[in-house]
């Protein structure tokens, strides 16, 4: 009878060696899908955000009788200043104009108009001071009594989207186009482990159904 042959020691050595190659880069490419996979979601997720929060600013706007853009961050240099140390770059009057101090008059003379807001956007910036927060205030009156509301901006209203560039918000009204108002951000978002980063320029125009 003839003796069986085994592998020798260097055959299993080699195997291990390449067995150990294949599952390391098995692992390589199942750790840079999941990391891929994190950071799309991140950026989605801000993305959206961002697309949620543009959306309650333009109806905000569509609903404004007065909107001031006298705040702008960037196109003026006094915004603002909040109770709790934010900057409003943003004052939108609904049902209420400011410089007469009254309510939107209804079209119906059988209707009133019972409630009046001011709504406030402002920015908070974070500790780093490379980026900050856009919250939304608003302060609901009656319009048989009138009273003045100041933005608080303390961090507790509806916060519309985070990672901000300071100094990159502008709000400009259109000259030429009734009540049109043109809104321009910068976004910045290091996104997954390896910080890949994402920039978002937003740029769009809204218009009211007053102004001024």
């Amino acid at each position: 009878m003839s003796a069986k042959k085994g592998f020798t020691l260097v055959e299993i050595l080699v195997a291990l060696f390449l067995s150990s190659l294949v599952i390391s880069g098995l692992i390589g490419l199942w750790v840079s899908a999941t990391n891929f996979a994190t950071s799309s979601k991140q950026e989605l997720l801000w993305r959206n955000q961002l697309s949620v929060g543009a959306r309650k600013m333009q109806k905000d706007i569509i609903e404004a009788v007065s909107v001031s853009v006298s705040t702008g961050l960037n196109n003026t240099p006094n915004p603002i200043p909040c109770e709790k140390g934010g900057k409003a770059f943003l004052t939108i009057y609904k049902n209420y104009y400011p410089d007469l101090r009254a309510c939107l008059v209804p079209v119906d003379p059988n209707s009133v108009v019972k409630k009046a807001s001011k709504v406030f956007y402002c920015f908070i910036p974070d500790d780093s001071g490379k980026s900050g927060s856009i919250f939304r205030e608003e302060g609901i009156f009656r319009c048989d009594q009138i009273t003045e509301y100041n933005c608080v901006c303390d961090g507790k209203g509806d916060l519309i989207v985070k990672n901000v560039v300071p100094g990159t918000i502008s709000i400009i009204a259109l000259t030429g186009m009734a009540n049109s108002f043109q809104i321009q951000l910068q976004g910045y978002l290091e996104v997954g482990k390896n910080n890949r980063p994402v920039t978002i320029n937003y740029d769009k125009t809204f218009n009211s159904i007053g102004g001024q």
